[in-house]
């Protein structure tokens, strides 16, 4: 009778064994770093296509909604310069008194307005009936930045909510949108009865809706820029100094196109031109540009003391002012200046160079 062979397994020696794990550990040593490293150079990027979904979803909200809604950056209490907290953000129904009878009144100029002056006094406004204990009462209802009209139409001016109840409201002119008592009239009230009122309201964070961007990841909101205009510019009206721990929203119209954007504690600035956010690191938000960009390492991990535009991983995303669509791109290595750096996304967005 033929009898089938009979075959044996054999395990692994432990030689064998050992030279495996040999391999395995050099394999680590040469590949895991090399892997965290391009994880680590992505970040940024990663937060960028977070961020631009983010803006999107905001969009949407906008498109047929009664007010304008958007998205709000909320600075870091310990670094104005960075936010990785993203919000939601809606527009408060505008305000015109808490009966159809509401009016105000703003007494008239009595001290002309010379040539040259830089300083003036803004003139009062007062609300009649239960308006007027409304605002005063109620902490976060109305607040200075906020924008009123009067009549029903014209231009809107600040308002400014006095921090004792017992002296007056004040209006006064919008400065960065070239207002001045110089150039625009105050408004004229009738001074019995008053006039009608609108109360354009600060942007509020929505009840919810959240984007925390990646670990070690901001919005650089100093080298941001409005066009060619530096955000954290000295030199530039936005992002008032004395108010750079306010938030800054962008808000978009009933047809889903960016409108305003509303910073430094009230301030509004029509969105006219394209929107570029700096994503880059928390450590290096606001730091001045070093002169020895060249020499600045391509390591994800090194430390950051040149400004955000200058590192490689740094990420421009772009809200394009028509369509509200945003895009981003890598910065442009070696750049001389932040508006340089911006060279692939303004090419990605058909805007070629940066202005010069």
């Amino acid at each position: 009778m033929h009898q089938a062979p009979q075959f044996h397994r054999r395990g692994m020696t432990l030689i064998e064994l050992l030279v495996v794990i040999t391999i395995l550990g050099l394999l680590s040593v040469v590949v895991l770093p090399n892997l965290s490293d391009s994880i680590e150079s992505r970040r940024f990027l990663e937060a960028s296509r977070s961020l631009s979904s983010f803006i999107a979803r905001a969009q949407s909200r906008a498109i047929n909604s009664a007010d304008p809604r958007g998205f709000m950056l909320q600075p870091l209490a310990a670094d104005p310069d960075a936010s990785i907290d993203i919000y939601v953000a809606n527009s408060p129904e505008p305000y015109g008194g808490e009966f159809s009878t509401s009016r105000a009144i703003v007494p008239p100029q009595t001290t002309p307005i010379t040539p040259g002056l830089t300083s003036y006094v803004p003139p009062e406004v007062s609300f009649l009936d239960a308006t007027d204990t409304r605002l005063r009462t109620d902490p976060d209802f109305c607040v200075t930045g906020d924008a009123i009209q009067f009549g029903g139409s014209g231009p809107e001016f600040l308002l400014q909510k006095p921090d004792d109840s017992s002296q007056p409201f004040r209006i006064d002119m919008w400065n960065d949108a070239n207002q001045n008592p110089r150039n625009a009239s105050w408004p004229r009230t009738d001074q019995t009865v008053g006039d009608t009122f609108r109360i354009r309201r600060q942007p509020r964070r929505a009840s919810s809706g959240l984007l925390q961007l990646q670990k070690g990841a901001s919005v650089d909101l100093t080298a941001s820029t409005l066009g060619s205009r530096v955000l954290g510019d000295a030199t530039s009206p936005l992002l008032d100094p004395a108010a750079r721990s306010a938030p800054v929203t962008v808000l978009f119209d009933v047809a889903g196109k960016p409108s305003e954007l509303v910073h430094s504690g009230g301030r509004r600035t029509r969105l006219t031109e394209p929107l570029f956010l700096l994503i880059g690191s928390s450590e290096a938000a606001g730091n001045a540009a070093s002169s020895t960009a060249q020499s600045i390492p391509n390591d994800p991990k090194a430390d950051r003391t040149a400004a955000n535009w200058q590192y490689p991983d740094a990420v421009w995303l772009c809200i394009d002012n028509t369509t509200g669509i945003a895009k981003y791109a890598p910065v442009k290595p070696n750049a001389g200046n932040v508006l340089d750096s911006q060279y692939y996304i303004r090419k990605a967005i058909g805007l070629g160079v940066a202005e010069q």
